[in-house]
């Protein structure tokens, strides 16, 4: 899924690092790797974000608990086979949120990451489009999806405490 959404933060937040590829159209707008970026590296912790309600852009942290990311990483979109995480320490300091390459990202490619890591229950869910062999289909959050499943990607601990894992 992508977003469509109107950046309300000063463009762009992380020279260097993403490029937001803006697409006509609603929810076509994407981030890519604006340079090599090597497996299990942070990329950038999240210290624009503030708490905000459940929504689209929103990024989970805990069982009860969303941000708003205030950056132009709320372009990157969801995979079935992410190549970036978000991790959402249970400390809420700004060296507990952060964004971790999970494999090596050449130039250019998108970036994605798996919803349900951080989202137990999705406030828009949408049919997956990201067209990976482990393709979920509809992706309506952690809740939806079974324990063994999940267990294949890196999950936050707000998701595996909500899912008792």
């Amino acid at each position: 899924m992508t977003i469509e959404i109107s950046a309300t933060h000063p463009q762009p937040t992380h020279p260097g690092l993403i490029r937001v590829v803006k697409c006509p159209g609603e929810y076509m707008s994407y981030a890519v790797a604006d340079r090599d970026i090597e497996k299990n590296q942070v990329l950038s912790y999240l210290d624009k974000a503030t708490l905000a309600k459940n929504a689209y852009t929103s990024v989970q942290v805990s069982p009860t608990e969303h941000i708003e990311l205030n950056s132009d990483l709320v372009y990157i979109n969801h995979s079935c086979e992410p190549n970036v995480a978000f991790v959402v320490g249970i400390g809420g300091g700004v060296h507990d949120y952060y964004l971790k390459s999970l494999k090596n990202i050449s130039k250019g490619e998108a970036l994605e990451f798996f919803y349900p890591s951080t989202e137990y229950s999705m406030s828009q869910p949408f049919k997956c489009l990201c067209n990976t062999k482990s393709c979920l289909g509809e992706i309506k959050g952690a809740e939806s999806i079974d324990k063994d499943t999940l267990n294949q990607f890196p999950l936050n601990d707000h998701i595996k405490l909500l899912k008792s894992l």
